[in-house]
């Protein structure tokens, strides 16, 4: 699958104290008949970026897509805040 296609979930946080683990919250994604979850990887604003889920985002994406629910990775950039481009 290269898009989301059908019903799916995006997930803002990644925390094993409020979705059980990577293994238990793609048990239940699955078990719920969802057939993505997209995971964030970072949050963009007016301070700059901010790394969320960083050091869980493997876990997770390998748990849902042993579950058999396709993992998909989403930021959320500012507008107006991208790094400026180099000319150079």
């Amino acid at each position: 699958m290269s898009e989301p296609i059908g019903v799916g979930i995006y997930l803002r946080a990644l925390s094993p104290r409020t979705d059980g683990g990577p293994k238990l919250a793609a048990r239940k994604a699955r078990d719920h008949g969802l057939r993505f979850a997209v995971l964030l990887a970072c949050w963009q604003d007016t301070s700059g970026h901010r790394a969320r889920n960083r050091s869980r985002l493997p876990a997770y994406a390998e748990a849902f897509a042993h579950a058999g629910v396709t993992p998909f990775v989403w930021d959320y950039p500012h507008a107006g805040l991208e790094p400026a481009s180099s000319t150079a």
